[in-house]
């Protein structure tokens, strides 16, 4: 899951499929075509065919488990919903550091962990912890909800899937504070909470620009 694989443009640069750019898109073309009553597993379907994949395969590239594995695909992907190839990639940054400049894993520290790892460790021990209590959505949630899971955006498409950290919830408001995300406040990394309608699974990812992906789910984490 998560599984970010890297592509080579034209001039050689290297890239990743970038997921949330992806899917956003997506739901565009699907948007603008609605009166043509084109839904995403239409997409799916002719992608699959102008590919020569399965579905699923091409289903995998929207839904953060696999990226393309050439980049035909990605141009095949880009002409299919009429944008550039280039606002389906990411260029790929292969040391660990974050969009700052700060290393996850700072040699200048002396082979300590900076602060930004270990603030990302903690969340990980943490949303593993919570991951065993199960997953709602947060318009599902009230005041008088009892609930110690992983709490996610569902209402916002460019955030959709972000974990909730902080709210403000009673008789009178229903307000995300903060998520995860925002705690980190690095834009080179990203925790979404995922879904898997037809095997009724969920589970955590977390993908960061180099292209490493975490995977949390069932009370633990590990790399994906």
């Amino acid at each position: 899951m998560g599984n970010t694989r890297v592509l080579l443009t034209e001039n050689n640069q290297e890239y990743i499929w970038d997921y949330t750019a992806a899917i956003s898109l997506l739901k565009q073309y699907v948007h603008d075509n609605k009166q043509q009553k084109i839904t995403q597993q239409h997409v799916y379907s002719d992608l699959a065919k102008q590919c020569y994949l399965t579905t699923g395969s091409v289903k995998n590239w929207f839904e953060r488990k696999n990226g393309p594995g050439d980049i035909e695909y990605v141009h095949i992907v880009a002409k299919h919903l009429h944008v550039n190839y280039h606002s389906l990639l990411k260029p790929l940054r292969k040391e660990l550091t974050t969009s700052s400049g700060k290393c996850l894993f700072n040699n200048s520290t002396n082979g300590y962990l900076s602060i930004q790892a270990i603030k990302l460790i903690s969340i990980l021990n943490e949303l593993a912890e919570k991951t065993s209590h199960g997953y709602m959505p947060f318009s599902a949630y009230n005041y008088s909800s009892d609930f110690s899971g992983i709490l996610f955006v569902d209402t916002n498409d460019d955030h959709y899937g972000e974990i909730i950290l902080d709210m403000c919830v009673d008789e009178y408001h229903h307000d995300v504070i903060s998520t995860y995300e925002n705690y980190l406040d690095e834009p080179s990394l990203e925790i979404r909470a995922e879904t898997d309608i037809d095997a009724n699974t969920q589970w955590i990812t977390v993908n960061h620009d180099s292209g490493m992906s975490i995977t949390i789910e069932n009370g633990r984490w590990y790399l994906a």
